[in-house]
């Protein structure tokens, strides 16, 4: 008997000191681990990636997993997690420790404290875990956090030789490539130390559209496995930024301050130590189990009980991102709404504005609430409360309220804003394009008929139904109606027409016209130039020559230009304005042939962390050549799309405005991450308001021209990054509003044989801040009216800017050789 005890024990030694080449466990055998984890959301500057200040989560828990089932290639394990807490609080710049201020405890429907219903898990001997299982009545976010749990487990068993050796892997990011190292320890433990970037994803799980050069992601985990062949403790830490694409440049303009260049920061990590090892069935059983023996199942049981869900970490993340998109903060729209429509504006008003759009997407039965707005009279006469008004129903794509509140209003000012507002809705309705297209029929004022007819072409475009095709036909069959003299008329159903683009109008309908017209009216060159490059865009500089050889004696031997390039903001966050000045002529000022041209044009471009968007070009021309007029035409085209372009409706020499009043959202991106146990959301918004005049005096008797614009463009931008905890969430935002004007004006006086230019810029008070938070869930009787409500707020960064006047460039120049 001593004998057989001393070979049992010589052994158990042997394996014991042997190497493990795979992952060994016993049915029965019951691991209990502690778990310790953090998630921030913090900024980081953009050149340097040097973190800064924001928020952080801590979570501890005790996780649990049993062996229930094993086949020749895998194990199946039975998990939980027990006695879980959080905490939240601010992570400051001159402190490395962290300061908590809230504590709680989530407590699942399951026993002894357990975090909901149990899970189960496969793994392969090799170490990959391939298929997760769920209840389907449980907790979207406590299966959230178990499942982050068991992807910590997930590993490669490579050989203790120091070589890399790399792999496929599918886990809650995403489907990526590893890089796995192992060593040998002096326990015989084997240590495997996996790697991956940003630059290894095939794909992300929680979001399709993000792609490697929208981030920088690195991740390191180290994996112990025991030298019986199990794991005993696994760390994982991970590095999340979203990362800018710069916008094209036209010129190095200034930056204004450090503080807008940063990126949107989040880290998390995770630490699982094994604490004890327990038998908990058959004859060798050393304790009891934490789970019941009716909820452990084996392949078998498990496959065929209807309760659980089964899926891979890929399929389960990518679910997970759409619940969470789905399921937003709970809010009190009302009140958030009052805020809104109480404030003087500024960044913190739109940060408001975007979170209530986030909110009203998913909870539509809450639009009522928005609607009592509309209702209201002082709202809607007020240009700065409407806007915010018509900016919430661009965003939500709210057909409906837009004709109902803004196209039917007896209010010329307020309709001729919902038309503008018409053109910038994603998904408009044939009902939205039928209003549009009885007012442009039916408007007796210029300005509302042509602004309803270019949304109309607009919208056409976005309709992909047979009512796009019906229109598309009236719009040729007007070009057609409308006699030659009537050169407003034209220009504008030419600029829809281009709106509404090939798919609407066919290229056989409209190009042959469109040439013919350009030989024949000079006044809609450069309306036909734009339409004919939207059909043709794969010609354009084939297009531009043939143009070009069509316009005869174009000649301006003297000329002068002028360029500024204005940067508010920073690398990441900034508003770029652009603009250009010309003046043409030839010698023979004074004569009844001078030739002359005058051109000022402003270019927008906002950048927001991963996004840039060209958002508007403003443009006054007017010239002659030989007598003959050559361009006359103002225009702005936003995002794209022609919001105006006619020729001066009044040629007098007298001094003339023009106004148009355009708002809309222009940038709205949301990107899921896993991040240690949650999936972590990063947003950014940036709308743009422009307020732009134009001005003109044109005297042809005296052989004089003056164009100028002023284009008033008002940036709002807001990014943030959420850290949803259930019950405590935390979050950082950087939010922003620049409003600046810049002001070319070119001016021929033919007569006195003298050009110039004036350019000036006007800055309006600016602001921008970046803060973190934490927030609470309120309820009354633990589930009815929940809401988040701020419980610490700290800010990091501030910035104004007031209201200044500066003259960027004055000068004059005599026509001579």
């Amino acid at each position: 008997m001593k004998a057989l005890s001393l070979l049992v024990v010589v052994l158990l030694a042997a394996y014991v000191a042997a190497q493990p080449t795979q992952l060994t466990y016993q049915i029965g055998q019951e691991f209990v681990f502690g778990m310790g984890s953090s998630v921030d959301a913090r900024h980081a500057d953009s050149l340097t990636l040097q973190p800064g200040g924001g928020s952080i989560a801590l979570m501890n828990s005790t996780v649990v997993y049993q062996c229930t089932d094993m086949d020749a290639t895998s194990y199946l394990f039975v998990m939980n997690m027990f006695d879980t807490t959080v905490n939240v609080g601010q992570n400051s710049l001159s402190a490395s420790e962290v300061i908590f201020k809230e504590k709680a405890t989530l407590i699942g429907l399951g026993s002894n404290n357990a975090l909901g219903d149990n899970m189960y898990f496969q793994q392969l001997k090799t170490g990959e875990i391939v298929k997760i299982w769920y209840n389907t009545g449980d907790s979207p976010y406590f299966v959230n956090v178990k499942a982050g749990a068991i992807n910590q487990f997930q590993t490669r068993v490579v050989p203790a030789n120091q070589q890399t050796f790399q792999y496929q892997e599918t886990d809650l990011i995403g489907v990526h490539n590893s890089d796995f190292v192992g060593s040998k320890n002096a326990d015989n433990s084997l240590s495997v130390a996996k790697s991956f970037d940003q630059k290894d994803f095939t794909k992300f799980a929680t979001d399709p559209s993000l792609s490697a050069s929208d981030l920088i992601l690195n991740a390191n985990q180290g994996v112990s496995v025991h030298p019986a062949g199990y794991i005993q403790s696994t760390s994982f830490s991970q590095k999340v930024l979203l990362v800018n694409t710069p916008p094209a440049q036209h010129g190095q303009g200034k930056r204004d301050n450090n503080g807008f260049n940063m990126f949107m920061l989040s880290n998390g990590q995770m630490n699982v130590n094994l604490q004890q090892v327990n038998m908990v069935k058959g004859p060798m059983r050393t304790a009891s189990s934490r789970f019941s023996p009716k909820e452990t199942y084996n392949f078998a049981g498990l496959r065929s009980n209807r309760t659980f869900l089964t899926d891979s970490f890929h399929g389960y993340s990518a679910k997970a991102a759409l619940f969470k998109a789905q399921n937003p903060q709970p809010m009190d729209v009302a009140e958030e709404l009052s805020k809104i429509f109480s404030s003087e504006g500024g960044a913190h008003a739109f940060a408001q504005i975007t979170r209530v759009i986030r909110y009203l997407k998913v909870h539509k039965e809450d639009m009522n609430i928005l609607e009592n707005y509309l209702k209201k009279a002082d709202v809607m006469s007020s240009q700065v409360l409407r806007d915010r008004l018509f900016y919430l129903l661009a965003a939500l794509d709210d057909s409906k309220s837009l004709i109902e509140y803004g196209l039917s209003s007896a209010d010329a000012e307020v309709r001729l804003h919902a038309i503008v507002t018409a053109a910038t809705l994603q998904t408009p309705t044939s009902a939205l394009a039928g209003s549009l297209h009885s007012i442009a029929m039916a408007a007796q004022d210029s300005k509302t008929k042509h602004a309803a007819l270019l949304a109309y072409g607009t919208v056409l475009k976005k309709l992909y139904s047979p009512a796009a095709k019906a229109g598309g036909k009236v719009l040729v069959d007007l070009l057609a109606a409308t006699p030659s003299y009537d050169v407003q008329q034209l220009a504008t159903v030419l600029a829809a027409i281009k709106n509404a683009g090939p798919s609407v109008v066919p290229p056989s309908k409209i190009v042959e016209k469109a040439i013919r017209l350009f030989r024949k009216e000079p006044n809609l060159r450069s309306n036909i130039r734009r339409l004919l490059k939207e059909y043709m865009p794969q010609n354009a500089d084939t297009l531009d020559m043939q143009l070009s050889a069509i316009v005869d004696g174009s000649d301006f031997p003297f000329n002068r230009s002028y360029t500024k390039d204005l940067v508010i903001g920073g690398r990441d966050v900034n508003l770029d304005l652009h603009g250009e000045l010309f003046i043409g002529t030839n010698f023979d000022c004074n004569q009844q042939y001078f030739n002359y041209e005058g051109l000022a044009e402003v270019t927008g471009a906002v950048t927001l962390f991963t996004e840039t968007a060209t958002v508007f070009t403003a443009e006054a021309i007017y010239g002659a050549d030989n007598g003959v007029h050559l361009a006359d035409q103002f225009s702005l085209v936003f995002l794209g799309q022609t919001v105006i372009d006619q020729p001066f409706p009044q040629v007098d020499c007298m001094e003339h405005t023009y106004n148009l009043f355009h708002t809309s959202p222009v940038i709205s991106a949301s990107y899921v991450v896993w991040i240690s146990v949650i999936p972590v959301v990063f947003s950014a918004s940036a709308g743009v308001t422009l307020n732009v005049d134009w001005g003109w005096s044109i005297c042809d008797s005296e052989l004089s021209a003056l164009v100028e614009l002023i284009p008033g463009a008002t940036f709002t931008a807001q990014g943030d990054v959420e850290l949803d905890l259930l019950i405590i969430s935390a979050g950082i935002e950087l939010a922003a509003q620049v409003n600046t004007q810049i002001r070319p004006q070119a001016y021929i006086h033919g007569s006195e044989c003298e050009v110039g230019f004036d350019v000036e810029r006007t800055n309006n008070p600016m602001d921008a801040y970046f803060e973190s938070f934490y927030q609470i869930k309120k309820c009354i009787l633990w589930i009815f009216d929940c809401h988040m409500e701020n419980k610490d707020t700290q800010v990091w960064w501030q910035w104004t800017l007031p209201s200044s006047t500066e003259v960027l460039f004055n000068e004059d120049w005599k026509i001579s050789l």
